[in-house]
């Protein structure tokens, strides 16, 4: 499967480091995971306000502003259970200051993802941050407001934020004045902020929300409008849609699968029109050994049918990635990935069993369009995918791979 994918030259570079010399399509997977850093609980530095504005310059005397980041008004929750699982997804939205935004949020059976970008025109098009969040959510009793309307509240434990600013001017401000008590702020990579004192942020507000879904819409609470009790008052005006399941639906496991010396463990998780992909990388063929794991986000489309050279009928799918982060494992292993800097990513060096943002790393190729062409073939609870090595004309793969996966 193929999602995302790393240069030939770092894939080599990992083939040396795993043991693995063979070209399979296990190196054709994506490189990814929601980082799990530890939270820096210092504190110090200058205090970030959050005005909405971004530095024009990188004058020393001046003072440091962080372009706002205000997730509250597209982080809802839901109704019943059984409505609130899947994948919600904000259009690009124009903001009264010209600037805009998108979004989604994928929640599972008790835990919640949520991924936006903030950009500076009113189209979605010069990214300024993006932001992930991930959690734990709770459902409690329902309401009505005075408005009438019916809703659920909701509450959200936040155990990770993390943030990454693409302006030049806003890196330098960051760094200078060593913001979260660190000075390797990298345009584009995601920084772990949970717990930073810099940043003006209400982590206890997630927990008193409110939300009302109708219609496969969500709604949110309006954080300008809190009442006594911490809940908002009102809803706001912003609307998440739920996206429709498909039959893909659910988790699949690609068990231990042995490659020369090496083996791997892959499992996807599909809700809504999303796709979580977790990947192990053992040194030994019993999948026991780690040495790396890659965790990506997507989305995904379905497209057209059609009929193999074979005779097998598949579905046409694009998937884009809109998150990726890895990690290796063992100190023999570090010390070759930090020494070579063809695998660099950011400024920081890999530290052991610790996520790091690879989504703009140099060696995580990506076309420009960030999508990727797939077929798949559901046969029962099978789930099989094209084969990288052949490509059509279209861009779609010919044949299909020897592995499937198997629904759980």
């Amino acid at each position: 499967m193929k999602i995302t994918e790393l240069s030939l030259l770092g894939l080599f570079m990992i083939s040396l480091l795993t043991g693995c010399g063979s070209e399979s399509d296990s190196d054709n997977d994506p490189v990814v995971i929601p980082v799990d850093v530890p939270e820096d609980s210092s504190s110090g530095g200058a205090v970030v306000s959050a005005t909405g504005d971004t530095p024009t310059s990188a004058n020393p005397d001046e003072d440091l502003v962080i372009p706002d980041i205000d997730p509250g008004s597209i982080l809802p929750g839901p109704e019943p259970l059984s409505i609130l699982k899947g994948s919600w997804q904000l259009a690009c939205t124009e903001d009264e200051d010209g600037s805009s935004q998108n979004g989604n949020i994928v929640y599972s059976q008790d835990s919640l993802h949520f991924f936006a970008s903030y950009y500076s025109d009113s189209t979605c098009q010069n990214l300024k941050f993006r932001i992930e969040m991930s959690g734990q959510y709770a459902l409690g009793d329902t309401t009505v407001l005075d408005s009438g309307a019916v809703v659920t509240y909701l509450s959200q434990d936040i155990t990770s934020f993390q943030v990454a600013y693409y302006d030049s001017d806003v890196i330098f401000s960051l760094n200078r004045e060593a913001i979260c008590d660190s000075s390797t702020w990298s345009a584009g990579e995601l920084k772990e902020i949970r717990g930073c004192s810099n940043f003006d942020l209400d982590y206890e507000s997630f927990k008193k929300d409110i939300v009302s879904v109708e219609n496969n819409r969500m709604v949110s609470g309006d954080f300008d409008f809190i009442g006594e009790d911490g809940y908002p008052t009102q809803l706001d005006d912003e609307i998440l849609i739920k996206q429709s399941s498909t039959e893909l639906e659910g988790e699949w496991l690609q068990d231990c699968r042995i490659e020369d010396q090496s083996s791997y463990r892959r499992k996807l998780e599909f809700i809504g029109n999303s796709i979580s992909l977790e990947l192990g990388g053992y040194n030994d063929s019993s999948c026991e050994n780690v040495i790396y794991n890659q965790r990506a986000t997507y989305s995904f489309i379905l497209g057209d049918d059609q009929i193999l050279a074979s005779g097998e009928s598949v579905t046409e799918m694009v998937n884009s990635m809109f998150s990726a982060h890895m990690a290796f494992y063992g100190e023999d292993i570090i010390s070759e990935v930090n020494s070579n800097s063809l695998l660099a990513c950011g400024v920081t060096s890999w530290k052991d069993a610790v996520y790091k943002d690879v989504f703009e790393c140099d060696w995580t190729l990506k076309p420009a369009s960030n999508d990727f062409k797939e077929v798949v073939r559901i046969t029962d609870n099978e789930l099989t995918f094209g084969d990288d090595e052949y490509i059509g004309g279209d861009g779609f793969a010919t044949q299909l791979q020897a592995e499937s996966y198997i629904r759980q």
